[in-house]
């Protein structure tokens, strides 16, 4: 039996899915455990060693609150800079953080307060 050669997409798939768990602060156990699989299943995601079927990456896609589609956003070579800044200490502390309190009413707060900062700053780069 030849051993399967991860695709591109495989590959950028399982990076996202770790971002995603890391930054959640769930070990694979954990969030294996939340879509009725291992957590070395979870890795094996995660390494592009195994294929994701779509309907677990929907799953994780609703537990992690993105669309489907996040995971094949920048899939055609695109350089995305949004998920490169989630190699950054302070981004995942502020999304581990955010993440704590998501859904209360702080979590709101924190929410708009960011969200009319960054508007703010992007108003003024048009300037």
């Amino acid at each position: 039996m030849t051993k399967r050669t991860p695709s591109p997409i495989d590959e950028q798939v399982g990076l996202k899915l770790k971002k995603l768990r890391l930054n959640a602060g769930l070990s694979r156990r954990e969030l294996g455990q939340s879509v009725d699989l291992s957590g070395q299943q979870i890795e094996k995601y995660e390494n592009a060693t195994n294929r994701i079927n779509l309907a677990i990456l929907d799953k994780v896609s609703k537990i992690f609150q993105v669309p489907l589609s996040y995971f094949f956003d920048d899939f055609e070579g695109q350089h995305n800079d949004q998920l490169d800044a989630l190699d950054r200490p302070d981004v995942r502390r502020l999304i581990k953080s955010y993440w704590m309190i998501r859904g209360t009413p702080r979590g709101d707060a924190a929410l708009n307060v960011i969200t009319a900062l960054s508007d703010e700053a992007e108003a003024l780069k048009r300037v």
